[in-house]
């Protein structure tokens, strides 16, 4: 098992050899399962702060930066079925939706929570989909799992801060936790 805890965004300076060298060279280390989690803004009006969903499908509106093949959902719906047992028998209440990634650093503002709700994006973040797609171009069977960091609402009178991503990050640990160990578990069903 080889584990990295951060991760490296684009709009932090990285160039796309560098944001991505984590899943590379896991692939290198011949790791076949490749989890890949996140906070991210919950755009879907039936997510709450700390839900953690899994990734079924995914908007790429980084692709400019990043030019990959293509490459097709997080997991295959067998594998889904998968993850929904497991958090079913364990009451995780987990949730399953798409996840848009952009390339920050900024927050939405209520003119892009409006169009992505009509889009049909579950949750949205700054980083995940390049990990996902180089790892399922690799070969490597991939999970993407999203922590519902805060809730995003064209209508909101606040705006989103740091703080509240952490502090959303922090109270789902024990059940974020719980989920690895169980996928970790059955790792075998994944690939």
């Amino acid at each position: 098992m080889i584990l990295f805890s951060g991760r490296r965004h684009f709009y932090e300076g990285y160039t796309p050899d560098e944001i991505l060298y984590f899943v590379r060279m896991a692939h290198v280390q011949k790791a076949e399962l490749l989890i890949i989690s996140n906070a991210a803004g919950g755009v879907n009006p039936s997510l709450k702060v700390s839900d953690l969903m899994v990734i079924t499908s995914f908007v790429n509106f980084i692709k400019s930066v990043f030019p990959f093949k293509r490459s097709n959902c997080a997991l295959n719906r067998e594998k889904l079925d998968v993850i929904k047992e497991l958090g079913l028998k364990n009451f995780l209440n987990l949730k399953f939706g798409t996840y848009c990634s952009n390339s920050g650093p900024n927050y939405e503002t209520r003119s892009e929570i409006r169009f992505l709700l009509n889009a049909g994006i579950d949750a949205i973040g700054m980083s995940t989909v390049p990990e996902i797609i180089t790892g399922n171009n690799l070969g490597m069977k991939v999970i993407g799992i999203s922590c519902i960091s805060n809730l995003l609402s064209e209508n909101a009178e606040f705006e989103t801060n740091h703080e509240e991503v952490v502090e959303a990050g922090n109270a789902s640990y024990n059940k974020f936790s719980k989920l690895i160990e169980l996928i970790l578990n059955n790792s075998k069903r994944f690939v």
